[in-house]
């Protein structure tokens, strides 16, 4: 069975990794807007 100490470290770590996959979507859903509107501009020729 894991210690506190283990799993107080295991869930720091669950924490940044979330936090840097948060800041990746949020990179994404970015991207996706402006893939988005460059299919809409292109679209309209």
């Amino acid at each position: 069975m894991p210690s506190y100490e283990e799993l107080a470290a295991l869930v720091v770590a669950q924490a940044t990794v979330i936090e840097s996959l948060q800041e990746r979507l949020a990179c994404l859903e970015a991207e996706v807007v402006a893939l988005r509107r460059q299919v809409e501009r292109d679209s309209s020729n």
